[in-house]
Parts: C-alpha cells; structure tokens; sequence
C-alpha cells in the first residue's frame, strides 16, 4: 500500500472534495471531518503573491436530509463546508467508508468528475471504484485514517490534534458498538488505547458517554416497539431472528434512524440465535437491513441484495414489497445457517483444542 502517493496528491490539489456515504453514520462523518481537518492542519498553501500560507479548498458532501441528532456537536465546526455550492470540478475527490460508489447517491458524478478520485473503506466487499483504493478490513475508516494519519506523523511531521482524535474515537466507538464488535484485533485495540492515552480518560469518557449513556426518548421507544413478538420474530428452532421496525414504528416512537443503533446485536445476544436481520423502514417503501452472525459468516447474504460488509457484520438498502424483501431474506439466511452452522466454532470447541494442547 503506497501512502506516500496519497500524501503527494493532497499535497498537490489545491481544491479537493471529501465524500462519506448516504444517510452517514458516526463513522462515516467522522472519518470525513477528521480527514478535512488533517488537511486544513498539516497542508497549507503558499500564496502567489505574499509569503502568506493558506488552507486548501476543502468540502465535504453527503447525501442526506439532516445530519444525525448525536453527530451535530461534532460537526459544529465544519457545518458551513458541508454541502456547500461545489465547483465545477476538484483537484482530488476523496470517498470514506464508501463499500460501493452508489452509496455516494446524488453526488456520485461530482465524485467521478475529479481529476483523481480516491478510496479509502474498511468493508471487504469494497468494489474498488476509484483510480486509487485504500481497503483494509479494520473495526472503520476512522481506524483507517488513525494508522494513515500515524504514518504521515512518522514520515512527515504530520500531526493530530484533539479534534482529529474526538472524532476518530467517535468513529471506532459507534461502528463497534461500543467496542463489542469486530474490536477484537490487537491493532484496534492498540489504537483506542493510543487514542484514549492522547485524549486523556475523562475526555474518552465523555465522549463514550455521549453515544452510550445518554440514550433519548426516541432510542429507548424504539426499542421497546423492537421486543414485540409481532416485531421480533424467530425461526429455525431460533438460530435466526428477523426484527422489523416499519415506518409506522418510527413515526409511534418518533425516532430517526439512530435511534435503531444496537438493536441487531440485542436479537444476536440472545441464547441459540446465530443470524440476527434488523428490517428497518424509515421512509415507506425503502428499507435498510442490517445483518449480523455470530461466529457464522454472513457477507454473502448481503452481497445477494447488492450491499456487503465484513464476515460478521453487514448491511444493504432494499427499496419494494416488504413481504418479498422478508421471504428472500429469509430464504438467503436459512441457506447460510444449513451449509455453515457445521463450522461454528463454540467455547466448548475451544476448551476442547486446548486440552488435546496440553496432553501433547
């Protein structure tokens, strides 16, 4: 992986354009907001006609109708470069935790019109569709850009500041579910606790606290509508759970997408349950549904409906009939659980290795 390239072209564009997925969670705006600071903090432009430095243009698209009620505070600070008026065209265009150029939505030809286009995910299933691609399957992007931005300090006397870390913490944070998914690689580990030295615990804390501890009104509804047996439906002796939140349940609970943060691996926490969906409709007829195995891979299940994700945890966007969504899905994981729950490893499997270990 050549970061050196990466490093030249931002240090050669003078206008470039920063892209995160529609409806953006913590880990895509962050990964975009840390990335435009980095920017504004270590590439400076000299100016023509005084020895003056200046900022680089940098702006940041994405596709939604209204930035996340927990994301706001952290997008305080670069809530005017977002979604501004764009030029005509950028000298580079930087997509984050995007798997596919069709989560760009509406500003997928903005994106492509660059002159370089660059891409930089965490997700496996990443279709590669820029010139250049940085895929590394790590817990996020924001942990991405953490060891690129580690790299650049090394190289070139970059440096982080406690904004860039807020909001790669925050990142990490909320794309593992507070550390309980797909946070179990030592360089993960290694990175919040490098980022938690740096911040100190009581910023670390706070931060935590905010996404985690300081649940609304609206989450807490939500969930409670999630746990109704009409919602919350088990099959296969219950080795699968289906939950469906339709758009009558987010206008009840008047919840926003957000709000469903947690309640697929609720449904996966619970005892015999190996493949978890959460069907959720915020607006009628469109559909996100989340996925998550335990210890059962479950990527090619998504990648059946045109989304992807990492072997345990993925996701896709489904616009139709509710009921045809349903039976296919559910079709697509009773086919996963027949011809993998054979090679699920348990405790009692691991338990079992070591002893025939130590008899050795």
């Amino acid at each position: 992986m050549n970061l050196q390239q990466l490093n030249s072209l931002i240090h050669e564009s003078n206008s470039i354009a920063i892209f995160a997925h529609t409806c953006p969670d913590a880990d895509a705006l962050c990964s975009a907001l840390a990335m435009k600071d980095f920017i504004n903090s270590n590439y400076l432009v000299k100016g023509k006609k005084s020895a003056r430095w200046y900022r680089k243009k940098v702006d940041i698209f994405v596709d939604c109708d209204e930035i996340p009620e927990s994301l706001k505070a952290l997008a305080e600070k670069y809530k005017l470069s977002i979604n501004p008026k764009p030029r005509n065209k950028y000298n580079l265009s930087l997509a984050l935790d995007c798997a596919n150029i069709e989560r760009l939505g509406k500003y997928e030809e903005l994106f492509k019109a660059s002159e370089k286009t660059v891409n930089i995910d965490h997700h496996k299933s990443n279709t590669k569709f820029a010139e250049i691609n940085y895929i590394i399957d790590t817990s996020s992007t924001c942990e991405n850009l953490y060891l690129f931005f580690k790299y650049f300090e090394r190289m070139y006397g970059a440096k982080m500041n406690n904004y860039i870390l807020t909001q790669l913490y925050s990142g990490i944070l909320t794309d593992t579910n507070n550390l309980e998914n797909n946070a179990d690689r030592l360089v993960t580990r290694d990175t919040v606790s490098s980022i938690v030295g740096a911040l100190g615990t009581k910023k670390a804390s706070i931060i935590k606290s905010h996404f985690f501890k300081n649940l609304a009104k609206s989450k807490l509804a939500l969930t409670t509508i999630s746990y109704n047996p009409k919602n919350r439906k088990y099959y296969e002796d219950g080795k699968i759970c289906i939950i469906t939140l339709s758009n009558k349940a987010f206008t009840k609970a008047h919840a926003s997408l957000e709000d469903a943060e947690g309640i697929v691996d609720s449904a996966l926490n619970t005892e015999g349950v190996y493949i978890s969906a959460l069907l959720l409709e915020p607006k009628k007829g469109e559909y996100k549904v989340k996925l998550r195995g335990k210890n059962l891979k479950i990527t090619q299940i998504a990648e059946k409906f045109g989304g992807g994700g990492h072997d345990f945890m993925a996701a896709f966007d489904y616009k139709g009939n509710y009921n045809v969504l349903n039976m296919s899905l559910l079709r697509e994981c009773k086919t996963t659980l027949a011809t993998s729950l054979d090679s699920v490893e348990t405790i009692e499997d691991i338990l079992e290795d070591n002893a025939e270990t130590l008899q050795k």
